[in-house]
């Protein structure tokens, strides 16, 4: 709570432009994999951080983040709402095509796991086989397109991409400019589709606290810092519309 409270000391008065002007509670659907997940049942994932300013300023009506899972790819939320999947959400059965239509807001973290599945030991030391993840670069790609204009035929409202970050801790900048080159062709996709896009490469890249040093997901500082990115570009979209 006092990191929640400090965080929100930090960037209230970018916020709360968007919690004033609107006349009605918030939908708060959380899509994603791990980057979402993670740490969200202690309370300190990123969806967590952005769900309190809701309820600070009494906005929130309900927080959905049971269709996040871990180790979810592009292609698994595709097959979810294909297949319409259910989940009891406030003791009552809910389906994600409810859910996205209900939203008034979204985030949605995916790619990490595509990319990743895709390198082993053998990627980290064969530049020959860099071709072969640029070529699964733009599949991954291709994949989030199907996913966009899903989640776009049913959500009606704002929407919230998490971008990639490079995400190991072995220098390697041959891998680094595949993680930047997939980043860059997210950001294409959802401008695209007209969907928010939260940038965060450079800002993981310069600050390493940000990254575990136990697996390829965010740190806790990390969580908090995607939290208040999710923050300023809700703020920054509500001031180009109003």
């Amino acid at each position: 709570m006092k990191k929640i409270l400090l965080l929100l000391t930090i960037t209230t008065a970018i916020f709360i432009i968007y919690i004033t002007t609107r006349d009605q509670k918030v939908y708060y659907l959380a899509l994603g994999d791990d980057i979402t997940t993670l740490g969200i049942k202690e309370g300190t994932g990123f969806p967590n951080y952005v769900n309190k300013y809701l309820e600070y300023y009494d906005k929130s009506e309900i927080f959905v983040k049971e269709y996040a899972e871990e180790s979810y790819r592009i292609t698994d939320l595709i097959t979810d709402i294909n297949n319409n999947k259910k989940t009891i959400i406030a003791n009552r059965e809910n389906t994600i095509k409810n859910a996205l239509i209900k939203a008034d807001l979204v985030t949605l973290s995916v790619g990490m796991n595509d990319l990743t599945s895709k390198i082993n030991s053998q990627t980290l030391t064969d530049k020959a086989n860099y071709q072969n993840l640029y070529d699964s670069a733009d599949e991954i790609s291709k994949d989030l397109e199907e996913l966009l204009l899903l989640i776009k035929n049913l959500c009606k409202e704002d929407i919230y991409l998490i971008g990639l970050y490079y995400p190991y801790q072995i220098k390697n900048q041959s891998l680094n400019n595949v993680f930047s080159y997939l980043n860059k062709r997210f950001k294409e996709v959802a401008a695209a589709y007209q969907v928010h896009y939260i940038d965060i490469y450079d800002i993981f890249s310069e600050n390493e606290v940000y990254r575990s040093d136990l697996t390829i997901y965010p740190s806790e500082k990390g969580l908090e810092e995607i939290g208040s990115q999710v923050i300023v570009t809700i703020n920054n979209a509500s001031l180009k519309n109003s």
